[in-house]
């Protein structure tokens, strides 16, 4: 398989090896960002950096927020809510797609909705 020189994987294979004027710089050498699910960085609005270095941190203090407000409400924090709404949405989707009368899928719409 051919690589483009500009293929992350090559410079920190490169990096690694010590070829190239990027080994001289091993911060430079680029990073795999983390997978970071149901964020999308729309035409790369955050730099590279920012996401796979910066962002666990800056989010942690927002989630640890959520986890004391959840516990003194006896609660779920909302990650665990909108995790918890899956299966029920997943099955909302597949009669709703099945629901040919419009009227049906207008009140099926806002019964998910009201939720």
């Amino acid at each position: 398989m051919a690589h483009r020189r500009s293929d992350p994987a090559i410079f920190a294979i490169r990096a690694k090896r010590g070829c190239g004027s990027i080994a001289r710089h091993s911060s430079l050498a680029i990073r795999p960002m983390p997978t970071l699910t149901g964020i999308h960085n729309e035409n790369e609005f955050y730099s590279h950096h920012y996401l796979a270095e910066i962002f666990a941190g800056d989010i942690q203090a927002t989630l640890e927020r959520w986890r004391k407000e959840a516990e003194a409400a006896n609660a779920r924090p909302p990650h665990a809510e909108l995790r918890a709404l899956a299966p029920d949405y997943q099955r909302f989707r597949r009669e709703f797609a099945h629901e040919r009368r419009t009227g049906e899928r207008i009140l099926r719409q806002r019964e998910w909705f009201r939720r």
